[in-house]
């Protein structure tokens, strides 16, 4: 009998633990309440400050100026070899050394390397042929760059026109991902 009231004492406390642990509210946890909800003006200054940045990049030209104006000497062992140009089959290489070509015909305008700035020219008009943006590198840009290869002001006012040209002719066309 006292075997058996053991048992019972036993299988009594057993339930009544039992019991009292699945019972009652669950302990409180850690939490972060983060509002999932974005800010939209936050978010539209951001997207602001961001093309204001993105849009005050200086061009070729303002750079190649700059770096002259900050007493940089010229130095054609930075500048894309001009051998390379049919080596780029891919659009999107033809496009980015559209763009260091395009950088490298101002860096040498703006200091006076003319032979050079006429090697760039040539595979711009080339890489802009391949890439269908050839009325940006007509004849008549090719003939004024020519004409003004003496004229240093000049020559870099046609190749910032011709720069913008690009540009503007690429989003025009929604080809500006290229």
């Amino acid at each position: 009998m006292t075997l058996m009231r053991t048992n019972i004492w036993s299988a009594f406390l057993a339930a009544s633990a039992l019991l009292t642990a699945c019972g009652g509210d669950p302990p409180p946890q850690d939490s972060l309440d983060v509002d999932t909800a974005v800010d939209s003006a936050a978010l539209s200054d951001r997207m602001k400050k961001t093309k204001n940045i993105f849009y005050n990049i200086p061009s070729p030209m303002e750079t190649a100026a700059l770096l002259k104006k900050a007493g940089a000497e010229y130095n054609s062992k930075i500048l894309n070899d001009v051998k390379n140009v049919d080596k780029y089959t891919a659009a999107s290489k033809q496009a980015l050394n559209l763009g260091v070509y395009g950088a490298d015909l101002s860096y040498a305008s703006v200091f006076n390397h003319t032979q050079e700035s006429m090697f760039f020219t040539s595979c711009s008009k080339k890489l802009a042929d391949r890439l269908g943006v050839s009325s940006a590198f007509n004849d008549s840009t090719i003939e004024l760059m020519q004409k003004h290869q003496n004229d240093r002001d000049a020559l870099l006012d046609v190749i910032s026109e011709t720069y913008w040209g690009v540009d503007a002719y690429l989003k025009e066309n929604d080809r500006d991902n290229i």
